[in-house]
């Protein structure tokens, strides 16, 4: 099989022998090929193939959990016929994925970008400038199994650039701070070089702080429309509003995404312990093991803040994450528990029917 297609946008000696294991187990029959989720339209997905991009159909067993597509999985997919659409049999196991609690009251998880190796987060050095929000996007790419980077934008509407990275520095601890433009591709190219070949990245942030820009830049050419910005805020009309995964030449892909108006959080306490890595490594030196770092005697966090070697805002954005954290990790176990006792209550009430059918036909054999 000839994948040198897709080796350019991240295949490698990794996914093909996935491949090859799972052709054996799952999809034996069947004229299958392997490709790449390059964008989500509702239920149809474009994905990349070695030769051609078309859209596919999930099989319908796939519409349940973690399963499900998202842009960047590797597939295995069966090839269209005449002009129908393909159809996507098994989606391989994920290395990495970047996800979030999905938006409002439900407590499942939205799968932003699956299978990358960074998560460039990217925050534009004029009103769109918010320290809390660059902390989440922190927490949640060291729980996505990829490495964060962060990118200020839009240098050249500020006079002094080095004055954000240096604040930025003190709330990102381990993850590289480039600082560019780019609406005039100053840093662009300092960026460029962080990337190695056969990588994928994926570029995340808020609404207007110059995703499609960027993204422009990297990739040389005008793939993602970008429109006339206000005066009193900076920010553009038009946003990105659906995730798609490009092919970038000499590195590997991108995948770029909508603006997201809530970074609610998904992750487990050690993704917690390297986003706030100041604050875990502090807390090995508190006198209780379980301290909450709220009240006790002897907390090594509290003593930091009170010298103000922890800043007062970065640990009250601690403990809000670490609350929410708990939150939502209770209401999953409740609904996982949920979900068990209406499985136990289906195959019981299966049982009974069976039960029921057999004393019926007893009866109408005697």
């Amino acid at each position: 099989m000839n994948t040198t297609n897709l080796e350019s946008i991240g295949w490698n000696s990794h996914w093909n022998r996935k491949y090859l294991e799972t052709c054996k187990t799952n999809v034996q029959g069947k004229d299958c090929i392997p490709a790449r989720i390059t964008g989500r339209h509702h239920d149809l997905f474009t994905v990349q193939s070695e030769d051609r991009e078309f859209l596919c159909n999930p099989a319908g067993r796939l519409r349940q959990g973690r399963t499900w597509p998202a842009v960047g999985d590797w597939v295995i997919l069966q090839l269209p016929d005449d002009n129908s659409n393909g159809v996507i049999h098994t989606v391989l196991e994920r290395r990495s994925s970047f996800q979030r609690s999905a938006s409002g009251k439900r407590s499942s998880l939205q799968i932003i970008a699956a299978n990358i190796d960074l998560v460039l987060i990217i925050s534009g050095m004029d009103g769109d400038f918010n320290l809390r929000r660059i902390e989440r996007y922190m927490t949640l790419a060291w729980d996505s199994g990829a490495s964060p980077v962060l990118i200020l934008n839009k240098e050249d509407l500020v006079e002094h650039p080095d004055d954000y990275v240096h604040e930025a520095e003190l709330y990102t601890p381990g993850a590289p701070i480039f600082h560019i433009s780019a609406k005039n591709g100053s840093g662009v190219d300092a960026l460029r070089s962080h990337f190695t070949q056969g990588q994928t990245a994926v570029l995340v942030g808020s609404s207007g702080s110059g995703k499609s820009t960027l993204l422009n830049a990297l990739l040389g050419e005008d793939v993602q429309k970008t429109s006339s910005l206000r005066e009193n805020d900076h920010r553009g009309r038009h946003t990105t509003t659906s995730r798609q995964l490009f092919p970038l030449a000499d590195f590997g892909a991108i995948i770029d995404t909508p603006g997201l108006r809530e970074v609610g959080l998904s992750v487990d306490s050690s993704s917690m312990d390297t986003s706030f890595s100041d604050i875990s490594e502090l807390a090995g030196y508190c006198r209780f093991k379980d301290c909450s770092h709220e009240h006790e005697p002897g907390c090594a966090v509290l003593e930091a803040v009170r010298e103000e070697r922890i800043l007062p805002d970065r640990y009250e954005a601690y403990l809000k994450q670490k609350k929410e954290l708990f939150f939502m990790q209770n209401r999953q176990e409740a609904l996982r528990r949920k979900h068990e006792w209406e499985k136990e209550i289906a195959q019981y009430v299966k049982k009974q029917r069976k039960k029921a059918g057999k004393g019926r036909d007893a009866e109408n054999g005697s």
